[in-house]
């Protein structure tokens, strides 16, 4: 896939919801982990970045864009 024909990328640390978006036409272009706390105590978060670059079609979301960003 080329970057220059992305619309729009989203973040999730949910891997039910990065299924949803696979499923949907999604593609991932990137996971992270991020690591809050120290050493002992310390709680690693796997985040996974999804793209939209399907030509014609506006991105398709597994539930309203807004209730994502609200939860």
């Amino acid at each position: 896939m080329k970057l220059t024909k992305v619309k729009e990328v989203v973040d999730t640390i949910d891997n039910e919801q990065a299924n949803k978006y696979l499923n949907l036409g999604w593609t991932i272009i990137n996971t992270f982990v991020t690591i809050d706390g120290e050493s002992d105590e310390a709680n690693q978060t796997l985040h996974y970045v999804l793209a939209w670059a399907q030509d014609e079609e506006e991105p398709k979301y597994p539930t309203s864009k807004y209730e994502m960003e609200s939860e």
